[in-house]
C-alpha cells in the first residue's frame, strides 16, 4: 500500500475571491476544487487551526461548493471539505477531505 499525499494550491481572482484547489495522490487520487473569501477563510480555517489544544468537538473546517437556495448558508453541493482535528494524545493529526466534481450530487 503506497502513502497518499494532499497538495492544496489557492489561486487568486481578480474579484478579491479565489480558489482552493485539492489534489490527492497515491491508491486513490482524487482533485477538489471551490472558491472562497480569503478573509473568510483566515477568519476561521486558519483562526481555529492556530488554536491550541485544537479540540475534536471544534475542528478546523473548511468547505465549499454550491449554496443552497432553500436554505441559505448551508451547501447543496459539497465540492471541497478540508478537516482537521486530533488524533491521538501524542497530537498527531487526522486530516480528512472530500473532494467532488461540480455537477456530482455527493449529498
Amino acid at each position: 500500500m503506497s502513502a497518499s499525499e494532499l497538495q492544496v494550491a489557492y489561486q487568486a481572482d481578480d474579484d478579491g475571491t479565489g480558489q482552493i484547489i485539492a489534489t490527492v495522490t497515491g491508491e486513490f487520487s482524487a482533485r477538489g476544487a471551490a472558491w472562497f473569501n480569503p478573509i473568510e477563510v483566515k477568519r476561521t480555517f486558519v483562526t481555529t487551526l492556530r488554536s491550541f489544544p485544537l479540540t475534536a468537538n471544534n475542528p478546523a473546517l473548511v468547505e465549499g461548493g454550491f449554496g443552497s437556495t432553500e436554505n441559505p448558508g448551508n451547501l447543496e453541493q459539497c465540492h471541497l471539505r478540508i478537516v482537521v482535528k486530533p488524533h491521538d494524545i501524542r497530537g498527531t493529526l487526522l486530516v480528512h477531505v472530500d473532494l467532488s466534481s461540480e455537477g456530482l450530487d455527493n449529498a
